[in-house]
């Protein structure tokens, strides 16, 4: 594992923590932003067990793969992608097979369906009162308007002008220039691509957003090695 892909001590807390109750794990971690690491984590379980005479049971094993994502202070930014695959139930024990009907598995073999360990409810934001007065802060909104504006060399190397910036659209609850909205659309982003180009502009503005975007190619490579 890289320097680049190392977690903090809140990230590694987060992880150790999550891990200390699933054995037979292994996991891969991921540098997506500055401080925001993506980690696969794979781990099996076996599911419940009918006994059997002479010291044999029944169990099937469940294999689970998760990717979450963690902000710098250590919490997951969404919920994690989660998937399970269950294998069918096997006799444990030395036996020699000699058929289909010489496994001698209960007909009814009940296992609990897993749930997606990693759910992050995000808050829902009351509307505000159209009646209340409230102060901008100057210089705040100064600093807003020259992420928009602030010439850049990127931006003339994808003929991006003031007035495309100035027009935003929505993708679910997350909302940025329609020009990044367009650019992210052409790239097959996932909604992780679209949850951290917006967190790149907002912190960054729109060069940050615009590298990102730009790295999005090179990271599904990485994620498929």
């Amino acid at each position: 594992m890289g320097k680049e892909n190392q977690l903090n001590k809140k990230q590694r807390e987060w992880l150790n923590n999550f891990l200390a109750t699933r054995p037979h794990h292994h996991y891969r971690v991921f540098t997506i932003l500055a401080g925001t690491r993506t980690i696969e984590i794979e781990w099996t379980e076996e599911a419940n067990r009918i006994l059997l005479p002479d010291e044999k049971y029944i169990a099937t094993k469940i294999k689970h793969t998760i990717k979450v994502v963690l902000r710098f202070s250590g919490h997951p930014i969404k919920s994690g992608e989660y998937k399970c695959d269950i294998l069918p139930p096997q006799r444990y024990t030395n036996y020699n097979l000699y058929g289909q009907l010489s496994l001698d598995i209960p007909q009814h073999y009940e296992i609990k369906f897993p749930e997606n360990p990693v759910i992050v409810k995000h808050r829902i934001r009351r509307p505000k009162n159209r009646n209340k007065i409230c102060r901008i802060n100057a210089k705040s909104l100064e600093t807003n308007q020259q992420k928009l504006t602030f010439p850049s060399r990127k931006l003339q190397e994808k003929g991006i002008n003031e007035q495309e910036l100035s027009q935003t659209s929505k993708v679910g609850n997350i909302e940025l220039p329609t020009v990044l909205i367009n650019m992210l659309n052409e790239k097959g982003a996932t909604e992780s691509d679209f949850i951290l180009t917006s967190i790149a502009f907002k912190d960054g503005g729109i060069e940050a957003a615009l590298n990102y975007i730009d790295t999005i190619e090179q990271l599904r490579k990485l994620r498929n090695e």
